[in-house]
């Protein structure tokens, strides 16, 4: 994976992984720097057997103290201060690739499919064409970053003009809901399981005034037909 080897790698607080995954994805890539939030960042600096790729960690907070050897620490401070200008030199095409999105590991070792900006930018056209996504449209983000179906949340909302609305725990329900429910959310992407969350607990689901959604997506894996019919029972304005 050569076209990789100066990426950057990002540790995410609300759902870390083992850092043993953590080391096997920047080996895999030979990763040179991790962004990191202050509750990783120790982490990743007492651990043992660092990749002999990885060089710096940056600590996406300027405070907090830490103690490091052989990695190079640094604060995001210092990142921003780097010269914004473009580098007219450096031209990226279509082939390029953009981002590297691990799978989960179930049939064996995670593998690394490689995306390149020809990849997702043909996704989020359809995306938009297929969904009607606009700049009226409001998301909440369900999806963790190392997920798939982010890069629709986050490239899909961008190309489109619309709003993503970032939620600091993703796996509880009623933090999803009660977002949809104060921004007033069109559109939401999530799988079955959150789906049976919610129409499972017709008391916690019916304290939200969700009229506002137009579309809910479920993916990843099937969902129950039963689960459908009682969602759209709730909520018969919106398209699944």
């Amino acid at each position: 994976m050569a076209p990789c080897a100066q990426a950057v790698a990002t540790c995410l607080s609300t759902r870390p992984s083992p850092i043993e995954r953590t080391f096997q994805i920047v080996e895999d890539c030979q990763i040179r720097t991790i962004f990191a939030d202050p509750a990783n960042v120790q982490r990743i600096l007492d651990a043992n057997d660092t990749p002999a790729c990885l060089e710096n960690v940056v600590a996406w907070s300027d405070e907090g103290e830490y103690e490091t050897d052989a990695l190079a620490l640094h604060r995001f401070s210092a990142i921003k201060g780097y010269s914004d200008t473009p580098d007219v030199s450096r031209r990226s095409v279509d082939t390029d690739l953009a981002y590297i999105m691990y799978t989960s590991g179930s049939t064996g070792k995670p593998k690394g499919v490689m995306l390149s900006h020809r990849n997702i930018l043909t996704y989020v056209e359809w995306c938009m064409a297929e969904l009607g996504l606009g700049p009226d449209d409001i998301m909440v983000n369900v999806a963790p970053f190392t997920f798939d179906t982010s890069g629709m949340e986050i490239f899909g909302m961008a190309a489109s003009g619309a709003q993503m609305i970032l939620i600091e725990n993703q796996t509880r329900i009623t933090t999803v809901l009660d977002a949809a429910q104060r921004h007033k959310a069109t559109f939401m992407a999530t799988v079955p399981t959150v789906i049976g969350t919610m129409v499972n607990n017709p008391r916690v689901f019916g304290r939200y005034d969700l009229s506002s959604l137009r579309t809910i997506i479920s993916g990843a894996a099937v969902c129950p037909p039963v689960f459908l019919k009682t969602l759209h029972e709730h909520l018969p304005q919106v398209t699944l």
